[in-house]
């Protein structure tokens, strides 16, 4: 059974930020099961992401929210987990 999170992240508007966010997924052994992008009127991006991790326990998706948190473009990331629905926010 494939470990699933959603994530939301919010992504300035510059070209390549989608790219770089799904490479990171990607690099970071999660793959994409769905998603979601939306532009907002401050022009950035909300994307939701439904994400499952392919490692097993040996990736967080913690870990994967702060590595997403520190991309350039990223202005925020939160994880909703899959049992409680609870929020961690990460970003700058």
């Amino acid at each position: 059974m494939l470990d699933t999170n959603d994530l939301v992240v919010h992504l300035s508007p510059e070209i390549g930020a989608l790219q770089r966010l799904l490479n990171t997924l990607r690099r970071r052994g999660f793959a994409v099961d769905s998603m979601d992008a939306r532009r907002l009127d401050d022009d950035g991006y909300r994307v939701e992401v439904r994400v499952d991790n392919l490692r097993g326990g040996s990736r967080s998706v913690e870990a994967l929210a702060k590595h997403i948190g520190n991309l350039v473009d990223v202005r925020s990331v939160s994880v909703l987990g899959s049992a409680l629905r609870q929020v961690h926010a990460y970003g700058r």
